[in-house]
């Protein structure tokens, strides 16, 4: 029918999102009505309000928690998809004020362009007793994310600054028409009330990689990023205490490898393709 059609194709949503929130001592998940109204799914003592105009996004959430503490959701982060419509829409809303009897705490962050292709699924149609492979579509979307990196958290008695890499993440995309790239963080510093520098913590980081005999463009899927040492620099002598970091080394494949098993995680089993064996009696 015409309105399957636009269920299918997805012009319109036959379900509400489901929104997941997570602030310190809580979280969750709730939806809208039709009515607008904020339905939770579990915690019933806890208040959130959201702000938008008519035909807008949006803007912010508002959470208030059983102590009283609220939390202000209103820096943005958006996704732009190609599948099954080229769209884009809010998918994040970060922390940018928290509120106590105590005092405030504000959170500032960088622009971050994340871009990257993903195969979202696989269809084989089943069409009198056998599965037919002209029927077998693959879907590979391409996402664009303009998302938010932590750069400076501030409060009455001082401030953490998050400072930035010099190099670019060679784990994500790098698209030429990025103008926010991704960094990875090389530097946490602690400042008091004079703003002087009370901690300081260097990050080391390397790569899981896999990426020898990959294409140029996508020798960022067959990388990961991982910690590699985290050293605490005294303020008095500069010494540091380091801690270093090491990991299981098995190789692993492009992260749109069809190798995985039914909850997405990686099974080595050499599949090439998404769709499970099945068996009719």
């Amino acid at each position: 029918t015409f309105w399957d059609r636009r269920f299918a194709g997805g012009y319109f949503d036959d379900e509400p999102d489901i929104f997941y929130f997570s602030v310190p001592g809580y979280s969750g998940q709730f939806f809208f009505d039709r009515s607008r109204q904020i339905h939770l799914s579990s915690i019933d003592n806890i208040k959130i309000e959201y702000s938008m105009t008519e035909y807008s996004p949006i803007s912010s959430f508002t959470i208030t928690t059983p102590d009283g503490n609220q939390y202000l959701m209103s820096t943005i982060e958006k996704t732009r998809t190609n599948l099954p419509l080229d769209l884009q829409y809010t998918s994040s809303w970060y922390l940018t004020s928290a509120i106590s009897q105590s005092g405030s705490v504000s959170f500032l962050y960088d622009d971050e362009d994340i871009e990257e292709e993903k195969i979202s699924g696989e269809r084989t149609v089943y069409v009198d007793g056998a599965f037919r492979n002209w029927a077998k579509e693959k879907y590979v979307v391409k996402v664009q994310i303009n998302g938010k990196r932590i750069k400076t958290i501030n409060w009455d008695g001082g401030n953490i600054t998050f400072e930035a890499s010099l190099y670019l993440r060679q784990d994500l995309s790098i698209n030429s028409a990025d103008t926010h790239p991704a960094y990875a963080i090389n530097a946490i510093v602690v400042k008091d009330k004079g703003n002087n520098i009370a901690k300081k913590f260097e990050l080391e980081y390397g790569y899981f990689d896999n990426s020898a005999s990959a294409p140029t463009d996508q020798k960022y899927l067959y990388r990961r990023l991982k910690l590699t040492k985290l050293s605490e620099i005294g303020m008095v002598d500069l010494s540091k205490i380091s801690h270093t970091f090491s990991y299981n080394t098995y190789p692993l494949p492009n992260r749109n490898s069809k190798e995985r098993d039914y909850w997405g995680y990686f099974n080595d089993n050499n599949a090439t393709t998404l769709v499970p064996n099945l068996w009719f009696y």
